[in-house]
């Protein structure tokens, strides 16, 4: 599905993500991060640009932390903390990179694990969008 979102997008929407951080993240939602915690994957160059956003200083346009890495570097940081007993991945602020979480979710199946996937978005998302990630999220 994510080759075809990409091809209908355009650009080089697919080829690389904008990632101020990928780490562990314990107990911000302990209902859903439990004892084993939550490998988060935090998106940079938000559309919204929200300056009252809790994520302002990560996800703007103007981060001096952002890394610019392809699916497969961040499947490999993903993957260690997989390794690590972690078994959730969360995406924050991806409503921008539905393509690459597409892309990550289904490299990540390829090879071999399974995390539930946590989408946690700005809320300004659009139905259709939410149905996309049915199968995924």
């Amino acid at each position: 599905m994510s080759k075809g979102l990409v091809k209908k997008r355009g650009g080089n929407c697919g080829v690389e993500q904008h990632i101020s951080s990928i780490c562990v993240h314990k107990g911000e939602e302990p209902v859903i991060s439990d004892k084993k915690s939550v490998c988060n994957i935090f998106f940079s160059h938000c559309n919204m640009q929200c300056s009252y956003c809790q994520n302002y200083e990560i996800s703007n346009n103007k981060n001096p932390i952002e890394k610019i890495l392809t699916t497969n570097q961040v499947v490999e940081k993903v993957i260690y903390h997989l390794n690590q007993g972690v078994n959730k991945v969360g995406f924050v602020s991806p409503s921008h990179m539905l393509a690459q979480v597409i892309d990550i979710i289904e490299t990540l199946k390829q090879k071999g694990y399974s995390p539930v996937f946590i989408w946690n978005s700005n809320g300004y998302d659009k139905a259709e969008t939410i149905k996309m990630l049915e199968n995924y999220i």
